[in-house]
């Protein structure tokens, strides 16, 4: 197998090893099997341009994309991509289970799906591998999207299909336009996120009779995995298990606050709003900024270790007059303590004035939204159905799948939201460590 000194890593080499170690294993018998779920997918592939397998954790994903992919490939002359996100990935998954196979639980050997004397020349530095029949697979990353727009091929295949945008998604898809006899397909795999993503919306609502999604549970491979490895993760919440496991689309979260669900997080609370149900009563507090929407929530935590957000308000360019005024009518269940955002320092001079005690608010974003999951996961964060804005804010948002990050628009504010982060990353003592605070104080 020729190959360049440039593109063979000393990981090639371990696996080329051990692929030498076990070619006697491999015999001309040796043929894949898929198990249920995905013959189900092959289905799928056959019958649909564009299909889906949106699939748990240890599903056979990568398999069934591998056992397309060398189908295609064993018709002379045949070009395949092979992406995702970021080119570096593709060594891991796909590519492991096309040349180097695996070693399986009960200590047999499953051996590549593509035979180690078909390839003729393998390079990763230029992106491509090229079998004796004339038949190109390419590699390639698409964070770039301009990258794939030069090349024409008969099947395209992604994996982690949720990390590339949907710009890319496109383009990927114009790519699929070589006349093949197996046809012009485009496949994708993934672990399923929320349903405001665009692939669910592709491949589920719009209800396009070229789309097919299929999900792909973890028990479906059973015999491929441990014998304890479902039971391993039995720790998992239901929404996890159903993501993880099921290969199921969450519905609610959009990505950011993917553990909330309106029938267990969602209940009248209002009238624990008194010191003989709470250890403690806070106040958060988002004053957006400029001409911007103002956000405050009453939060408090019970006795039963519980967090609830009782009430809501939010006002747009409020004044620090008002804001003062809003407060005053809480200073009974409170004592004076302020814990504020200190990038506002105006607002906090004016709270210190008026004899509330002020201490800075929690800054790591990433961090105090696991809290608010952990909770929600757990039903130990309750929100009263009064709190309109706050529950609507929560499911509207949305990570960018480019980044991964919460994305934050104009049409929805989040400072009722954020003032709630606030409050209960307080509440939930992580603000200091657990230490032992005083009770009833005042979030910003």
């Amino acid at each position: 197998m020729a190959k360049k000194e440039t593109d063979y890593t000393p990981e090639d080499e371990i696996l080329d090893a051990e692929l030498e170690a076990n070619k006697s294993k491999i015999k001309p018998h040796n043929r894949l099997v898929l198990n249920w779920a995905q013959s189900e997918f092959y289905t799928a592939f056959r019958n649909h341009k564009f299909a889906l397998a949106s699939g748990g954790f240890r599903s056979g994903k990568s398999t069934v994309l591998a056992a397309i992919i060398c189908q295609y490939l064993s018709y002379p002359n045949s070009r395949v991509l092979l992406t995702t996100r970021n080119f570096s990935d593709l060594k891991r998954s796909t590519l492991m289970v096309l040349l180097y196979g695996s070693t399986l639980p009960d200590g047999t050997f499953a051996p590549p799906l593509l035979p180690p004397q078909a390839i003729k020349t393998r390079d990763y530095v230029n992106g491509f591998i090229i079998l004796h029949n004339g038949s190109i697979l390419l590699l390639s990353g698409c964070a770039d999207e301009t990258k794939a727009r030069s090349m024409t091929v008969s099947l395209v295949v992604v994996e982690e299909c949720t990390r590339i945008t949907e710009t890319a998604f496109k383009e990927l898809c114009a790519r699929a336009s070589l006349t093949h006899p197996l046809g012009c397909r485009f496949i994708a795999a993934c672990n399923p996120e929320h349903r405001g993503h665009y692939l669910y919306r592709k491949f589920v609502l719009d209800r396009n009779p070229n789309f097919k999604m299929v999900c792909l549970p973890t028990s479906a491979n059973s015999t491929n995995l441990p014998p304890d490895y479902e039971q391993g993760l039995s720790g998992y919440s239901e929404a996890d298990k159903k993501r993880y496991l099921l290969g199921e689309w969450l519905e609610t979260g959009n990505g950011v606050f993917t553990q909330f669900d309106r029938a267990k997080n969602v209940a009248p609370c209002k009238h624990l709003m008194t010191p003989e149900h709470m250890a403690e009563i806070v106040i958060g507090q988002d004053l957006g900024g400029g001409s911007g929407f103002a956000g405050f929530t009453v939060c408090g935590k019970g006795y039963d270790n519980k967090i609830y957000a009782f009430l809501e308000h939010s006002k747009k360019a409020i004044t620090h007059r008002e804001m003062l005024q809003w407060m005053e009518q809480y200073r009974g269940i409170t004592t004076s303590t302020v814990v504020y955002d200190s990038a506002n320092q105006v607002a906090g001079n004016e709270m210190l004035n008026a004899q509330w005690k002020c201490i800075p608010s929690v800054k790591n974003l990433e961090a105090s939204v696991d809290v608010c999951n952990s909770l929600f996961s757990t039903q130990d964060l309750v929100i009263d159905p009064s709190c309109e804005i706050l529950i609507q804010e929560i499911e509207e948002q949305y990570r960018s799948e480019e980044t991964g990050r919460w994305v934050k628009t104009r049409a929805t504010p989040c400072d009722v939201l954020d003032a709630c982060r606030y409050a209960v990353w307080h509440l939930a003592d992580i603000s200091n460590n657990g230490q032992q605070k005083q009770h009833f104080w005042y979030v910003c």
